[in-house]
Formats: structure tokens, C-alpha cells, sequence
């Protein structure tokens, strides 16, 4: 599996191991390979359960992270600016002729 801080779609897609769980119950197939089967699906679960508690800024309310996602386009509007005007600077702006 990826790495724990990484958030993959595939992390938590659990239905397939679910279904083949079922598969191996209904065609009566040994205990050990359901066991298997079963044990694989629980640490699929603690691997997604760890990757949603080391997402970043899990500990602020819905309106806090949409105010600091505000805050992060602004800078980035006032570094594209900045980039912008210092582009524009003569020694960089080529001349009209």
C-alpha cells in the first residue's frame, strides 16, 4: 500500500475485498483462506482510518478550513502580482521596437 500521509482513491475502496470474502464464503472454501481474505479487508481499514487522521487541517471546522483556502488564493493572487511587476521590470522586459 502507499504511503500512510498519502490519500489515495484506492485506499478506500473496500468492495472488492468484501465481495470476494463472500465469494469464498459461498463456494465453501477453506477457513484459512477466508481468514486471510478477512484479515487483508481489517488492515485496509486501519490504513484508511490512519490516512484520514494525518490529513492535514482535520482539526478546524469546515468554516475555518474554507477561510484559510481564502487566505491561500490571496497570497497566491498577490505572489502572481508581485511575479508579474518584477517581470516587468526593466531588466527583464524586453523592448517594443
Amino acid at each position: 500500500m502507499a504511503d500512510s500521509t498519502t490519500f489515495n482513491k484506492s485506499d478506500f475502496s473496500f468492495l472488492q475485498d468484501f465481495h470476494n470474502i463472500i465469494d469464498l464464503i459461498l463456494t465453501g472454501s477453506n477457513q484459512d483462506a477466508i481468514g486471510k481474505a478477512v484479515a487483508n479487508l481489517e488492515e485496509k481499514f486501519v490504513h484508511a482510518r490512519q490516512v484520514l487522521e494525518e490529513l492535514p487541517g482535520l482539526q478546524y471546522v469546515q468554516e475555518e478550513q474554507e477561510r484559510i483556502y481564502q487566505q491561500e488564493l490571496q497570497l497566491l493572487e498577490h505572489k502572481k502580482k508581485q511575479l508579474d511587476t518584477y517581470l516587468n521590470s526593466p531588466p527583464f522586459k524586453k523592448e517594443q521596437q
